[in-house]
């Protein structure tokens, strides 16, 4: 485990929440300071505080440690692939990405939106368009 970037992640996911580090620690049944020196890659959290953590972020372990998404995913199903990928990427942390307006990431809401309550090719639509959906809500302002 890389607990430099183990901590960063865990930083990462935890201000994605909008989570103090306070609350994470009081949620994960350790202190405040414990979160603080693994964030800062300064302690290792053992594995059950880890899975714990992992728990109150709503992520799987393998996000907190790095890993990169699969690539295998069920054949005929590749968008999986391309949602998870989305998931477990920041795009927050890329700055030369030009953020989408409200009313573009409104737009293309509204329009998944009906596309799941009209299109008998729901399932398919919302696959392809949900890994963009995904960023443009993590980079709007």
């Amino acid at each position: 485990m890389n607990d430099a970037s183990t901590g960063h992640m865990i930083k990462c996911q935890r201000e994605r929440q909008g989570m103090s580090t306070t609350g994470l620690a009081t949620r994960s049944g350790c202190t405040t300071r414990h979160i603080e020196l693994i964030e800062q890659g300064k302690r290792t959290p053992s594995l059950p505080l880890l899975r714990q953590i992992s728990a109150v972020l709503g992520v799987r372990t393998a996000v907190l440690l790095g890993e990169s998404p699969r690539d295998s995913h069920e054949p005929g199903r590749p968008q999986v692939a391309d949602i998870e990928r989305a998931l477990f990427t920041y795009r927050t942390l890329v700055t030369d990405l030009e953020p989408p307006d409200v009313e573009q990431v409104a737009e293309r809401v509204t329009a998944a939106r009906e596309a799941w309550y009209s299109s008998p090719n729901k399932y398919s639509i919302l696959m392809r368009a949900l890994p963009n959906l995904i960023g443009d809500a993590e980079t709007a302002p």
